[in-house]
C-alpha cells in the first residue's frame, strides 16, 4: 500500500498541496496540486482541502495496478508491447494530462506497433531492440 503525506505550500499567492509518496521502486515522488484558494484569509480552508486532496490521491494510487504486483515470471514472459500498455495505466494517475497524452500517443503509436511485430518479451528484450 502506498502512503501519501502532504504539506501546505504557497506559490504565486495560491495555496498548493505538495504530496509525497514512495513509488513501487522505492523512489520518493513529489506532486504539486493547486487548492485554487488564494492565500489571504483561507489558511484553515486550505488545510482541510489539502487533506482531502491527499486522501483522494492516495486512494487513486492504491487502486491502480503496479509493476511490482506482477510476479517475476509474469514480468519476464509478458510481451514488451503489452507491458508498455500496462505501464500507461500505472502512470496515468501520477502525471498531468498533457504528459500522459504525449506518452499515450508515443506508446500506442510507433512503440506498440514496432514491438508487436517483433513479438519480443521482457525476458528477450535487448538494447539493440530499443535502438
Amino acid at each position: 500500500m502506498i502512503t501519501v503525506t502532504a504539506t501546505l505550500q504557497q506559490k504565486k499567492n495560491i495555496y498548493y498541496a505538495v504530496l509525497y509518496y514512495k513509488d513501487e521502486f522505492n523512489n520518493i515522488q513529489r506532486k504539486w496540486i493547486s487548492t485554487k484558494l488564494k492565500v489571504k484569509n483561507n489558511k484553515k480552508l486550505a488545510e482541510r482541502k489539502v487533506e482531502e486532496i491527499r486522501h483522494e490521491y492516495e486512494k487513486t494510487l492504491n487502486e491502480k495496478p503496479t509493476i511490482s504486483g506482477l510476479d517475476i515470471n509474469n514480468k519476464a514472459n509478458i510481451k514488451f508491447c503489452d507491458f508498455m500498455i500496462n505501464w500507461l495505466d500505472i502512470i496515468k494517475p501520477r502525471v498531468v494530462k498533457t504528459t500522459y497524452a504525449g506518452y499515450e500517443r508515443i506508446v500506442k503509436g510507433k512503440v506498440y506497433n514496432y514491438f508487436k511485430k517483433l513479438d519480443v518479451s521482457l525476458r528477450d528484450l535487448k538494447p539493440y531492440n530499443m535502438q
